[in-house]
């Protein structure tokens, strides 16, 4: 049976949703993940069929909710660290200048108070909707931007935060450094061998 998704128009809160009342409990979601990585669409930039939208595929909600149903207020909390919040409908315009498939969202419905991990942007149609994606599931949906606060990575801590490949050519050059480091070493112990006359070359 294939599920459809109501959407719900209510016009755009200006409360601070950190404090917002939230429930222990959620109902009603589509899937969890808090998966995020470097995502690259290349099937899609190729006009394949990659993604499945969720209203089309076979999934079914677990019987007693997801992990994001079932999160705490503090819980919530925590996934909100590092985020800002967009939630006028100019806020919410910085969307359309966020790289696709680089951005993870995570949002709040007003009226239902659903906390939702999100996915990754893979569409804006400002001001009305974005379309997210499932990078695990490749499963795609649709979330209204008038009813919804939404949640970016602050981009000052992504400044901050070295990147993938900055990591990896930092863990290259402590490599390099400790193998010159152990090849010195090599040297300075054949070198002291060879001053106490325990190294004969060989003819």
């Amino acid at each position: 049976m294939k599920k459809r998704i109501i959407i719900q128009k209510k016009n755009t809160s200006s409360s601070d949703p950190t404090t917002t009342t939230f429930g222990d409990t959620y109902t009603n979601t589509n899937y969890d993940t808090d998966t995020f990585s470097d995502y690259s669409d290349t099937d899609s930039q190729r006009g394949g069929s990659r993604f499945v939208s969720i209203v089309e595929s076979n999934y079914k909600a677990p019987k007693n909710g997801t992990v994001q149903d079932n999160m705490t207020k503090d819980e919530i909390r925590q996934k909100l660290e590092g985020y800002i919040p967009l939630r006028s409908m100019r806020d919410k315009k910085i969307l359309t200048k966020l790289p696709n498939f680089k951005t993870w969202i995570r949002y709040i419905n007003e009226e239902t108070k659903q906390f939702r991990t999100g996915g990754l942007l893979m569409k804006v149609a400002y001001p009305d909707y974005i379309m997210l994606v499932n990078p695990s599931q490749n499963l795609t949906w649709s979330v209204q931007l008038s009813n919804n606060i939404l949640f970016i990575r602050d981009p000052a801590l992504q400044q901050q935060k070295p990147s993938q490949n900055q990591v990896k050519q930092s863990n290259k050059s402590k490599n390099v450094n400790n193998n010159k480091d152990e090849v010195e070493i090599i040297k300075d112990k054949l070198y002291q061998l060879y001053l106490e006359g325990r190294l004969q070359q060989k003819r």
